[in-house]
């Protein structure tokens, strides 16, 4: 207990450049490593947009997803 992990979206992918899985990298840290852990996270999914918005869920009044 006390240790704190986070999730972000992957992909595996073969040779040829298309996706052959759909997998989650999940980073691990110490105990009160909870902001490091956030900002590591964050920022593997800005770099490589794996994430994705879920089609049949609308945006909330303000949000915009490019």
């Amino acid at each position: 207990a006390g240790r704190h992990a986070v999730s972000a979206p992957s992909q595996i992918k073969v040779k040829d450049g298309k996706v052959n899985k759909k997998r989650a990298v999940q980073f691990l840290g110490r105990p009160f490593t909870a902001a490091t852990l956030i900002r590591l996270a964050s920022g593997f999914e800005a770099l490589t947009q794996h994430r994705k918005s879920p089609k049949l869920t609308p945006a909330l009044a303000g949000e915009h997803f490019d």
